[in-house]
């Protein structure tokens, strides 16, 4: 029935196309992945997984098309699909490990769901403005704070270029859903998987501010994140919703051998409390990354990367929050983690689960910091790639501990412009946090990209 629809669907959209003359992209990118962890960490016990994941989208867009009763508007149409799902993995979801990056997503089961579905309408009422409206992908700078994460954000983007010095803006109202399956302490999902709570319905409101200028391209942005149900946060009880801001401010720059791209955001907004009175929210967190670039020897292109970043550690006031904790901040790739550390999976916030706690860490620890040194090798077509992570956080009164050390390789086989296979391998070893008995677990994967 669904694969009916979909080719009735294209059908229809193929043949409104023909008839008015206007032009029709349609365009698809999948990875099958194969996956084998090993001796994962969840609650004081242990987990083993290998499956194959499947994460493939399909687009189609229709642009061109005149609008009636304006000199010069014209109007695009763009629909996507996709499709998420673990194709050999018994009971996937109720893997702690593994349960928690399906949380975002309406469907992680194969079944595809709708990703994106927006009207762009070009040089309305000035030739240098447009209106992107409906379900659509966003991100904000690197998607420190937020993103879409490959399940679209339904709302109204306006945007203006060359407003004033070659500045342009940015306009935006969201409403973004959030799904979440409850992890019990024990190592198991709570309740059956299929009976996971209802998506969280959040308002994310702001403006940021673009230049692109021969020396970089700078960003500034501040936007709302409003949150109207109750909830059990780090206050003293619960409160009945909350508003958080992020003002953040990106740079970054190419030139010859070297790049640059960082970004600093800040935290505020306030809580209202369900006894009375208020909690306050404070906080940061910031990346800095930089490459070289160039050929050495025989070796083409030889890169040198360096990474640092950074967030702030929740803090000892009862009435005051500084963990920094977006809901929509970039985490999730598939049904898994994206980040720093194929295994970490690491955001500036939160990692890949270990405990049942929000940010995957043991309970009291928060503020996350990451360092990362790799080197990127091509040589007749292939790709060698190495990488070291250290990640530490801070613990209350505690000074930041070591929470593992990771190495990443990775040899990647291009086949042609369009598809691609990868080989990754990455060993992760447990630091202060985890305790001395800790074992070191790994990650071992292969996956074959298809774009077009």
């Amino acid at each position: 029935m669904c694969l009916r629809f979909f080719a009735v669907f294209f059908s229809c959209i193929m043949l409104a196309a023909q008839a008015y003359a206007l032009r029709l992209d349609i365009s698809a990118d999948t990875e099958l992945k194969g996956l084998s962890y090993s001796k994962i960490p969840f609650s004081g016990k242990t987990h083993n997984a290998a499956f194959l994941s499947e994460n493939t989208r399909l687009g189609i867009a229709v642009s061109g098309l005149e609008l009636e009763k304006t000199k010069s508007a014209t109007a695009d149409i763009s629909v996507s699909f996709q499709s998420l799902a673990g194709l050999t993995a018994d009971k996937l979801l109720e893997n702690p490990y593994l349960a928690q990056p399906q949380e975002s997503f309406p469907s992680a089961d194969g079944m595809p769901y709708l990703r994106e579905a927006y009207v762009r309408v070009n040089s309305l009422l000035l030739p240098n403005i447009s209106a992107v409206l409906g379900r659509q992908d966003y991100i904000l700078g690197q998607g420190i704070s937020f993103a879409s994460d490959n399940i679209g954000h339904t709302g109204i983007l306006l945007k203006a270029d060359d407003v004033f010095w070659g500045y342009g803006l940015e306009l935006f109202y969201f409403n973004p859903s959030r799904y979440s399956v409850a992890i019990s302490t024990s190592g198991s999902v709570a309740g059956k998987p299929e009976l996971r709570k209802a998506d969280d319905k959040y308002h994310v409101y702001g403006a940021a501010i673009n230049n692109r200028a021969p020396d970089g391209c700078w960003q500034i942005y501040h936007f709302w994140q409003h949150y109207g149900g109750a909830f059990d946060g780090t206050f003293a009880g619960i409160a009945d919703s909350e508003t958080r801001t992020f003002t953040g401010l990106r740079y970054a720059m190419k030139k010859k051998h070297i790049s640059f791209d960082g970004e600093a955001v800040a935290q505020g907004g306030s809580a209202d409390l369900k006894a009375g009175g208020t909690g306050k929210y404070s906080g940061y967190a910031f990346i800095m990354k930089g490459s070289w670039e160039q050929g050495i020897y025989i070796f083409d292109n030889v890169k040198l990367r360096l990474a640092y970043g950074r967030s702030s550690a929740s803090s000892a006031d009862a009435d005051e929050d500084s963990d920094f904790y977006p809901a929509f901040g970039s985490r999730y790739s598939g049904i898994s983690r994206s980040g720093y550390g194929i295994v970490a999976g690491a955001s500036l916030y939160d990692i890949q689960k270990s405990s049942a706690t929000a940010n995957g860490l043991p309970d009291g620890y928060s503020g996350l910091m990451m360092a990362n040194a790799g080197i990127d090798i091509p040589y007749k077509g292939l790709i060698f790639s190495a990488d070291y992570y250290k990640f530490k956080a801070s613990g209350g009164a505690v000074s930041r501990k070591t929470i593992g050390d990771e190495v990443d390789v990775m040899l990647s086989f291009p086949l042609g412009k369009a598809f691609n296979f990868d080989i990754l391998y990455g060993y992760f070893s447990p630091g202060a946090i985890f305790g001395e008995d800790a074992e070191s677990y790994s990650l071992a994967s292969f996956a074959f990209k298809a774009r077009f």
